[in-house]
């Protein structure tokens, strides 16, 4: 910080006919007053204090990670292709975090894989026979073949329907009423067709304002019979609760301004020149300095600066259908380890998955996995998702075809920034390997090979929407195929992540994990421009 010093110098002039005058003269010297002399500056005792003009930076130490006001343990990892804790590793053939062989170690991601060739990251064992759901032709053990089976995961060999549903008694969440989608919102295991307090908050559905949001004291700020707590317009009647862009924010209220482009408009951002909020105050970082308080330890939190993130969790999704007008059939997705897995069953239109998580910095990863051997089409993940017209996304084609236009093979990076929204004009530019005017533009693409059936990939994404700059991983069991070296765009500075597909079925993304991303890689470092280099080492 800077200091004021005042100095009085004191001059004689002799001056004809005069006496001798006195003139005192103040001084105003700034000094930096370096902190990181007192109690590190402030700084984690593991990170390393800086002094620079006026201010001091805190980085963490090398094994360390965080904000440099906060630093926690970098847990030592296995390489890709690998699974285990620390330098305890063994192969991990289909890439969902469990070693093919039981390790030594004491962690769950050391006991042996109970689905060698099969991701299946919640491990999950509905019979207890020590084979996964993921491979065990009767995952129940009750005689009927899953395929086949109207519990696949609930013994019921009577196989006993009274709603006609195809979901039998024994694990039907509503067993007198039709419900084959077999939504329970608030988890009480009574299904929201037949529940008459869905969320679980004291009122009945009838006299709820919000029957899906638990909200007991029923607030309605706008009085349009729509209670704040699912609002998505608290401050401004819409009954009708019109969200044309879908990005969770109503018609009414939906100015489209985004100053700082993060992907959270400034009419409900908490600050709009940067939407960090490490204390959950309210008020963002570049507004107030201070800690996350998010009541995660530090060592568990996927984001120790973001008290709304700790963990990856894609349990909530919000479906988004990219060719509205023409659809015919929608994507089914299915959640598995509590939000990390998820699988897409059917050929479909276009459409994402999107999380609820807004993330600035991030690394996100996950394996690819397709079981389909007749198709060849697209899967692949999004981030800076801020509306149906504003998102990046990666899609992986497995072979050229020509049908809307002409599809490559390989793996392509596009800023999708519409002026239509969903329909045929997006559809054909997602399709389209190459830019599309005022619809897609492509940032990169790798031709070298397409995805394969029955083979496990693992991603690795790298986005810093700060400097603008962004990179992708693709590893095949522990060989990387694919680095698409920094990619440069500034035009979305954050968003959500969420899952894309277009025409294809059978699709895992399985051990998914997204983190708050602090400081730059290495090896994307080494790769900026001076200017870029030298922001970094600044900031």
């Amino acid at each position: 910080m800077w200091t004021s010093v005042w100095l009085l110098t004191v001059a004689a002039t002799q001056m004809p006919g005069a006496a001798i005058l006195q003139a005192a003269v103040t001084v105003l010297v700034n000094q930096d007053v370096d902190e990181c002399l007192v109690a590190n500056g402030g700084c984690h005792a593991k990170a390393k204090c800086t002094n620079t003009a006026g201010s001091r930076t805190c980085s963490c130490l090398a094994g360390y990670t965080g904000n440099g006001q906060v630093c926690v343990v970098l847990k030592a990892s296995c390489p890709v292709g690998f699974a285990g804790e620390g330098a305890d590793c063994a192969p991990d053939s289909d890439l969902d975090g469990y070693p093919d062989t039981e390790l030594s170690c004491s962690s769950k991601y050391c006991r042996k894989d109970n689905c060698i060739n099969r991701p299946n990251s919640g491990q999950e064992d509905a019979d207890g026979d020590k084979i996964g759901d993921a491979c065990d032709a009767d995952a129940d053990g009750d005689g009927h073949n899953n395929n086949k089976d109207n519990c696949p995961l609930v013994a019921n060999s009577g196989q006993s329907d009274k709603d006609n549903d195809k979901r039998g008694n024994l694990c039907d969440n509503c067993p007198d009423a039709s419900n084959p989608s077999q939504s329970d919102i608030d988890g009480d295991g009574i299904g929201d067709k037949c529940d008459d307090d869905i969320d679980n908050d004291g009122l009945l559905n009838a006299a709820d304002n919000c029957p899906k949001v638990a909200n007991g004291n029923q607030a309605d700020g706008d009085g349009d019979g729509i209670g704040d707590a699912c609002d998505n317009c608290p401050k401004h009647p819409n009954a009708g609760q019109k969200d044309k862009d879908e990005d969770l924010l109503g018609n009414a209220c939906d100015d489209d301004v985004d100053t700082d482009s993060d992907g959270v408009e400034d009419s409900v951002d908490n600050c709009p020149n940067n939407q960090k909020d490490t204390d959950g105050d309210g008020r963002g970082d570049a507004c107030s300095n201070d800690l996350d308080g998010d009541k995660i330890l530090d060592s568990d939190d996927n984001c120790i600066a973001n008290p709304s993130v700790h963990s990856t969790d894609f349990r909530h999704l919000q479906m988004v259908a990219l060719d509205p007008q023409t659809a015919s059939t929608p994507p089914v997705w299915v959640v598995y380890d509590n939000g990390a897995e998820i699988h897409q069953t059917v050929n479909s239109d276009p459409a994402i998955a999107v999380g609820d998580h807004v993330m600035g910095d991030v690394d996100f990863e996950g394996t690819f996995f397709v079981e389909d051997t007749s198709d060849d089409d697209f899967v692949g993940f999004i981030f800076g998702y801020q509306s149906n017209a504003k998102f990046y996304v990666v899609s992986w084609k497995k072979g050229p075809q020509n049908w809307f236009n002409k599809a490559e093979r390989g793996v392509t990076l596009k800023l999708v920034n519409s002026n239509t929204g969903p329909g045929t004009k997006l559809r054909d530019a997602l399709w389209f390997t190459g830019s599309t005017a005022n619809q897609a533009k492509m940032l990169w693409h790798d031709g070298s090979i397409g995805w394969k059936p029955k083979v496990a990939y693992r991603w690795l994404l790298h986005h810093r929407p700060d400097i603008g700059a962004m990179r992708f991983y693709l590893y095949q069991g522990t060989k990387q195929v694919m680095d698409s070296g920094n990619i440069y765009d500034g035009t979305l500075k954050g968003g959500r992540l969420g899952l894309y597909c277009f025409s294809q079925e059978e699709i895992i993304w399985s051990n998914m994990e997204y983190k708050c991303a602090n400081g730059v890689p290495q090896e994307m470092f080494n790769d900026l421009p001076a200017n870029l280099q030298n922001q970094v080492l600044s900031s």
